[in-house]
């Protein structure tokens, strides 16, 4: 019997996939590389702390973060 998260799941492995490639394509270009990992401490810390708001927050904002770094080297 399929998990009812499977899907969700399946979808977060395909996005991080991808933007594993992204980032290993573009890394040699990336401003503030230290500053893109760095964000990943709050982050989890709001995971393990299950604070869902914070860490939506935290993700949007990365994410955001990440998209116009790399459309800032393309």
């Amino acid at each position: 019997m399929a998990q009812p998260w499977a899907s969700t799941v399946r979808t977060l492995v395909r996005y991080d996939n991808l933007a594993t490639r992204i980032w290993c394509l573009f890394i040699d270009r990336l401003p503030d590389l230290a500053g893109h990992v760095h964000e990943h401490g709050p982050l989890l810390r709001a995971v393990i702390d299950r604070d869902a708001e914070k860490a939506a927050a935290l993700a949007a904002g990365h994410v955001e973060g990440f998209e116009a770094a790399i459309r800032g080297v393309i």
